[in-house]
């Protein structure tokens, strides 16, 4: 518990990003067997560095390139998802990179990393599927996206949640660089911004990253600004950046493409 504490305050530490209007976000648990256990948070002891990952098959998580590879460097990582308390700790398993993006805060584009854990817990935890769309598509969907993670300002013992949240635009910097309206603080990094689907499914489709593309003359971080802008937008990747490249991978592959995935919650009940 003492270790799941010093994640707390370390979180505070890390990314940037602002929540637009008020801050609406719920605290939901990180029950297992359920969609939204699927997400967790990721911690480097060496590096001092925290941030979200979310399970994407049974034996791979999915997070930002600054989250997963610590000032770019390729190193494990633990991964912590589950209910905690005073008395329990969730599961945790080492996490490995195996495949990312060339990101740069210059060109943050790429900012996706994959990595492997030792102890496979999708089995347990479920996993969130991926949806590649366009971002035409993407902004047609309105308030009706969601984003769920870790930040740093929260309790630590609950998921939580921005139910109503939106793509807002393209960055002038990058069209695979999305702005969002989403509430983000520091320790969002990495947090699946997605939409409940007819099947009651969780389909994401792009990954919070946070504010890296900066306007200097008006810089506000982790603040609440009265009126949504562009100016102090957060950023988000696209699922179809990278989609087809970690779907190489059999075992996301299977995990992504398999038309019913309700096997596990059926069999939990």
């Amino acid at each position: 518990m003492r270790l799941l504490l010093l994640v707390f305050l370390i979180l505070t530490n890390f990314a940037i990003a602002n929540t637009f209007g008020y801050d609406d976000r719920q605290a939901e648990r990180r029950s297992k067997h359920t969609q939204l256990g699927a997400i967790g948070m990721l911690y480097n002891k060496q590096y001092k560095t925290a941030g979200t990952a979310f399970l994407v098959s049974k034996c791979y998580i999915l997070t930002n390139h600054h989250v997963g590879l610590p000032e770019g460097n390729k190193v494990s990582s633990k991964f912590f998802v589950g209910n905690f308390t005073k008395t329990k700790r969730g599961d945790s398993s080492t996490a490995t990179p195996v495949m990312w993006g060339k990101f740069t805060k210059q060109d943050p584009s790429q900012d996706w990393a994959l990595l492997k854990l030792n102890k496979c817990l999708g089995k347990k935890y479920q996993y969130i599927k991926l949806k590649k769309l366009s971002y035409k598509k993407a902004r047609k969907k309105g308030t009706r996206l969601r984003m769920s993670g870790q930040p740093g300002t929260k309790r630590i013992s609950r998921i939580w949640t921005d139910p109503n949240c939106a793509i807002k635009g393209k960055t002038k910097y990058s069209k695979e660089i999305w702005y969002h309206s989403c509430s983000s603080n520091k320790g969002s990094s990495g947090s699946p911004i997605y939409y409940i689907d007819g099947y009651n499914q969780y389909r994401a489709i792009a990954l919070n990253m946070g504010h890296f593309i900066v306007d200097k003359k008006h810089q506000r971080y982790d603040n609440t600004v009265g009126k949504y802008s562009n100016r102090y937008a957060n950023l988000a990747v696209p699922v179809k950046v990278f989609f087809n490249k970690i779907t190489s991978i059999p075992e996301i592959k299977t995990a992504q493409t398999e038309k019913n995935r309700d096997y596990y919650l059926r069999r939990a009940q």
